[in-house]
């Protein structure tokens, strides 16, 4: 690196931020850690993103930007190969740190072992409102097949040497590109998780379910071989990935491709719950379902545990 270059580079991929951008750029320059160099891309905005960010006239800031829209995958690619930094932290646009994110994840991964040179942390969710701390657990290869819950995005700082091993992110993932990443790293690496929360992450439970559809089924087929080795656990997590989308289908009311992929869910994995039955009836019948669920979970905390050898969602 020269000897001018930073020590963090922080990559912020945005489209359409300009509600939030301020926020997210607000909580990387209240870092304690300042010896950083944020790289702003944003990715064919056509609102105010980028005026409002130059707006801070921060001499940490830089912008790229892209003359069309081409997803976040491409974005977070575009700022890896801009980063000067031994250090890469991911932020979303929508999402905040707290002031010492970098500095405590920096300590980590300087004091930790030469097979963990990436850490995520564990964050706060808000949800409208509501708010709630979330840790995730420990993560290997296996767990992590199953899906993420580090909201990597937002979590993750990673030494800028393992870009090379590990490449870019995936621009053919519409979603899901930061867990096909982690995927790949997990094949050479160990990922080390902070319990402490020091990302807010943002929560939307609104995803555009045909987008949603199209990534899962590249990110099935891109793993297929892991998740026919993995078993049972493999085609569960076949289900949970179809799951996700039949849910996405549900707000969207469109009931033909809701059907279709809770099919394909329960083909992959048909053990599941009840429970999770009742969370795509919510989904679909909204309010109307609210009072049906509060008591199937009544009943299900009154129940005698269930027999071990079933595996549950």
């Amino acid at each position: 690196m020269p000897s001018d270059a930073p020590l963090i580079t922080v990559i912020i991929p945005a489209y359409n931020r300009a509600a939030t951008i301020g926020r997210a750029l607000a909580s990387v320059f209240r870092q304690t850690c300042t010896d950083y160099e944020i790289l702003l891309v944003d990715d064919g905005s056509n609102d105010e993103t980028a005026a409002l960010a130059r707006a801070f006239a921060h001499q940490a800031l830089r912008i790229i930007q892209h003359d069309r829209n081409r997803g976040a995958a491409a974005a977070r690619n575009s700022g890896l190969r801009a980063a000067r930094g031994a250090y890469i932290a991911l932020l979303d646009s929508d999402d905040e740190w707290a002031p010492s994110k970098l500095a405590t994840q920096l300590a980590q991964l300087r004091q930790g072992a030469p097979d963990t040179p990436a850490t995520c942390t564990a964050y706060t969710i808000w949800e409208g409102r509501m708010r709630r701390d979330y840790f995730p657990r420990p993560v290997t290869a296996q767990t992590l097949l199953m899906g993420c819950d580090l909201s990597p995005g937002s979590t993750l700082m990673m030494k800028r040497a393992v870009v090379d091993e590990v490449g870019l992110f995936d621009e053919t993932l519409a979603r899901y590109e930061d867990w096909d990443w982690l995927l790949r790293y997990t094949r050479l690496y160990r990922i080390g998780v902070l319990a402490e929360p020091l990302a807010m992450v943002h929560y939307s439970p609104h995803r555009a379910a045909n987008v949603m559809a199209a990534a899962a089924a590249r990110l099935l087929d891109k793993y297929d071989a892991e998740m026919r080795a993995a078993g049972a656990a493999g085609r569960k997590a076949r289900g949970l990935r179809w799951m996700e989308v039949a849910r996405c289908y549900a707000m969207e009311r469109e009931p033909r491709a809701f059907l279709t992929c809770t099919a394909r869910a329960l083909r992959a994995y048909p053990l599941y719950r009840p429970g999770t039955l009742l969370l795509l009836a919510d989904a679909w019948l909204g309010t109307r379902f609210a009072a049906s669920l509060q008591t199937w979970r009544a009943r299900r905390r009154r129940a005698p545990p269930s027999d071990p050898g079933h595996d549950a969602l």
